[in-house]
């Protein structure tokens, strides 16, 4: 089940990424501020939609395979440990 394994980090990925968000928040212009600003909404959508799979996730830690529990359990932590985005 490596393939499981991966998958829940690269949810991990995901729910910590903030790079738009980052991008608009330092640039504060008017040129670039629609693009950043849908790049930002996709990338909340993204980490929304990570969020809302928490029951399957601690589903998944649960697990008596070790590295599929301990992958899910790294991702709950992320999720729990990861700062809001900057206001835009």
């Amino acid at each position: 089940m490596a393939c499981k394994a991966e998958l829940l980090d690269l949810l991990g990925d995901i729910c910590r990424t903030d790079q738009w968000h980052s991008a608009a928040a330092a640039a504060r212009d008017g040129k670039h501020d629609a693009s950043y600003r849908q790049r930002a909404g996709w990338e909340a959508a993204a980490r929304t939609a990570v969020h809302a799979g928490r029951s399957v996730i601690e589903g998944a830690a649960s697990s008596v395979r070790p590295e599929e529990a301990t992958a899910a359990g790294k991702l709950l932590q992320v999720m729990d440990g990861t700062p809001p985005f900057p206001e835009l």
